[in-house]
């Protein structure tokens, strides 16, 4: 006795779908968040110097946010270098 949503959810057993990512995006996006790490860290430090530190704390934490995602993208782009160079190698990939 399954209950109507539950019935309406038929999850498929096929691959995940892949999002392709070009690399040139990557590495803008690469960019725009070493950019954005500039300014957070100015900003910390000018906070820090005028005293408000609970406006510190948030910016040390938006701070460890944008690193975590810098080293996202730049290990998507690391396998993505990766993968292409085997897929050059392949047999299946130079025949088509």
């Amino acid at each position: 006795m399954k209950s109507k949503l539950a019935q309406s959810l038929k999850f498929s057993s096929s691959k995940p779908s892949s999002k392709k990512f070009s690399s040139d995006g990557a590495n803008w996006i690469l960019v725009g968040l070493i950019t954005m790490q500039l300014f957070l860290t100015a900003a910390l430090y000018n906070s820090i110097s005028s005293g408000m530190y609970n406006m510190a704390q948030l910016l040390i934490g938006m701070n460890i946010l944008v690193f975590a995602a810098m080293l996202a993208v730049s290990k998507f782009l690391k396998h993505d270098s990766i993968r292409s160079k085997f897929l050059k190698n392949d047999k299946i990939y130079n025949e088509v």
